[in-house]
């Protein structure tokens, strides 16, 4: 029998933070996991609408204030680990949800998807790219808000500083938090099939114009030479 859906279930989180004039996002608890956070990022499309990188539910108080920003239309499930509150997000928000296209399958098992990121309605001012080179997909989101450019990512660019006691040493031997942007080792583990592929992608997105900061899922946004972060993690593939 299949898994039931998991219902709107609010952990704590942070309020609403507005990155740039188009772009906010909400950081919060992971459930089941102390200690380890997650990003939804929000952004408004050039029609008004509001798309979704992740899906991560809000108090009442906040989703007023999202709702303010902007209607509710496209939820982007950049890959299936991604899709725990996927289901409940598009029931709440009638949201249409798209996921990679190698990973669709993956993720249609949590919630229904209309689409992959090759047919998101294009916009003049967001676009969803395929990570080259992961086994499974993993989509990742540029933002254009005037002269700047942000670069929202999954796990591809993960930025969560080392912790201190057991839980932070744990964290630092298996490669998921470290002194600066890195994409973790069990990422590499798990869904890295073609090093060369992505390799030159992140070098090119770090000619991406504009390029001011890399917003992560799990960790600190990257404001201090995004390009040069995205280089150096380029050079260790």
């Amino acid at each position: 029998m299949a898994k039931p859906p998991r219902p709107w279930t609010v952990v704590r989180h942070r309020p609403l933070e507005r990155i740039e004039e188009n772009l906010h996002a909400v950081e919060g608890d992971v459930p089941g996991i102390p200690g380890f956070h997650r990003r939804m990022t929000i952004a408004r499309r050039s029609g008004g609408g509001l798309l979704f990188f992740n899906a991560v539910p809000v108090d009442d108080a906040t989703l007023d204030r999202i709702r303010a920003f902007g209607k509710p239309e496209i939820l982007i499930v950049p890959h299936h680990l991604h899709s725990l509150d996927a289901h409940a997000f598009r029931e709440k928000l009638g949201l249409q949800v798209y996921a990679p296209a190698r990973g669709r399958a993956l993720v249609a098992e949590r919630v229904p998807v209309d689409g992959t990121f090759e047919e998101l309605p294009e916009d003049p001012t967001l676009k969803v790219l395929t990570v080259a080179g992961f086994k499974t997909g993993e989509g990742l989101l540029v933002v254009r808000s005037g002269e700047h450019t942000s670069l929202v990512v999954a796990d591809v660019v993960t930025n969560v500083p080392d912790g201190p006691g057991l839980k932070g040493f744990i964290a630092r031997t298996i490669g998921f938090t470290a002194d600066r942007p890195i994409l973790p080792s069990l990422v590499r583990l798990r869904v890295l099939r073609d090093r060369p592929a992505l390799r030159a992608q992140l070098e090119e997105l770090s000619r991406t114009p504009g390029l001011a900061r890399i917003v992560p899922t799990h960790g600190d946004v990257v404001e201090r030479d995004p390009a040069g972060a995205l280089r150096a993690i380029a050079a260790t593939i």
